[in-house]
């Protein structure tokens, strides 16, 4: 069956839209459940910050791009967008096209930051919430598995993850180069305590950052993190205390609404005195609400603005890409083949079964002659029937598997419909000859 992917990234559209669209928890698996319901055989769905994939199995393409098209629309319920206005914003990508960009995308080539490890974990969660869902077949189940493994592949056998910034890190990246390469002589606030709040927090040490400080909707889990890095904790309700000493914020908590109002943010100011503070949001949906950078003393920027970084990053890892795609191309090669092979097995099962069901009939009528023969050497002859089916048809069924396997199995099946006479025969086997299938 076909393979459809519909999808946007930090590429095609801009974090106003991607941010509505982010699908996570009880909404990602009703987003699974309902497309599933509408008709596709499977679906399952990569959310990120930078990106919103869906991947889907249906015989109708046209089909599938129409349904989670009009999905999307419908999602974005606070924007005034049609589907002639959002299709500029997506890509659509078909069968072998589909398969090889989920395959880069797990070995962290279509990232914004190209090899970050991240993206990976994310992959695996993606196939575990389509499991849970029961929304995954074998096909999409085999794809990402194999994505998966190239993945691994590319960050074990090359050095696409050398040196790799992730997102945390091009932001403290970015705090540097607003103030001259220096962070010594500063404090910095980090909002979160999640994987994105740990590599930000971890980034800033190494970095040499006066002090580092957490902030957490849960108390135990930012003491916790805290402890581990040997870096402060606080509780959340000290965030307004924490946000008028600090010289700067990296925000990368999961929420709905942004964390960092401009009401919030009005105080702040007010109690610093003005004194300049770095706002910098690498959350989706976004933490700090747009608005803040009109007051006075604020610098704000969001995912979107860490591209010029990462741009200059990229620079270093294409040598590796290179290599990581020989390692996309394998993988790619040994799916195609799986998927073509698992094709002709219905050819091959009515092939066995139809064959077997001959041999049945044969069998019945030469015990029905023999009515002397004991129980067991009755199943002698059973035996020595399903040998003969099996060695009758193992040439043919490798041979076509192997043509399959390449794509070049059509006039082969056409030839072994026609051999077989399959079209004419409507019998159903004794399990016993094919219970070694």
């Amino acid at each position: 069956m076909p393979i459809t992917l519909i999808g946007l990234d930090y590429r095609t559209a801009p974090l106003a839209l991607r941010e509505r669209l982010h699908l996570t928890g009880d909404a990602l698996s009703s987003a699974l459940k309902n497309l599933c319901s509408q008709g596709l055989a499977e679906v399952a769905i990569l959310s990120t910050c930078n990106r919103l994939e869906i991947f889907a199995v249906c015989d109708e393409v046209e089909f599938a791009t129409d349904l989670v098209t009009n999905f999307l629309v419908q999602s974005v319920t606070d924007l005034t967008l049609s589907k002639k206005t959002l299709q500029p914003y997506l890509y659509y990508l078909e069968a072998n096209q589909a398969v090889e960009h989920l395959m880069r995308v797990a070995s962290g080539l279509e990232s914004l930051v190209i090899g970050e490890s991240q993206i990976l974990g994310q992959v695996v969660q993606a196939l575990q919430a389509a499991q849970i869902a029961c929304t995954s077949g074998p096909v999409l189940s085999k794809l990402f598995t194999m994505a998966i493994h190239a993945g691994k592949r590319s960050r074990t056998e090359t050095g696409i993850s050398r040196n790799t910034l992730s997102i945390s890190h091009t932001a403290v990246d970015l705090i540097q180069h607003i103030t001259n390469n220096s962070l010594s002589g500063m404090n910095v606030l980090v909002l979160g305590a999640g994987e994105m709040g740990k590599h930000a927090a971890q980034a800033l040490k190494m970095r040499n950052a006066a002090s580092v400080t957490i902030v957490n909707r849960t108390d135990e889990r930012a003491k916790q993190l805290a402890a581990k890095l040997e870096v402060t904790a606080l509780p959340w309700d000290w965030l307004l205390s924490a946000l008028t000493h600090t010289d700067g914020v990296i925000s990368t908590a999961t929420v709905i609404h942004p964390i960092l109002t401009k009401a919030l943010m009005t105080s702040v100011m007010k109690a610093r005195a003005l004194r300049p503070l770095i706002l910098i949001d690498v959350g989706v949906p976004r933490n700090i609400a747009v608005e803040v950078e009109d007051l006075a003393g604020i610098k704000r920027y969001d995912i979107d603005h860490l591209h010029r970084i990462v741009n200059h990053n990229r620079q270093q890892r294409e040598e590796e890409s290179l290599a990581v795609a020989e390692i996309i191309q394998q993988e790619l090669t040994a799916f195609i083949k799986w998927l073509n092979t698992r094709e002709i097995v219905p050819l091959i099962i009515e092939m066995r079964h139809n064959t077997a069901a001959m041999v049945e009939a044969e069998v019945e009528r030469t015990l029905h002659r023999l009515p002397n023969l004991s129980a067991s050497e009755q199943e002698m002859v059973y035996e020595l029937a399903h040998r003969i089916v099996n060695k009758v048809l193992h040439k043919p069924t490798v041979t076509i598997k192997s043509r399959a396997a390449y794509g070049d199995h059509n006039d082969y099946s056409h030839a072994i419909r026609q051999l077989f006479a399959l079209d004419s025969l409507d019998a159903k086997p004794r399990p016993k000859i094919n219970k070694d299938e």
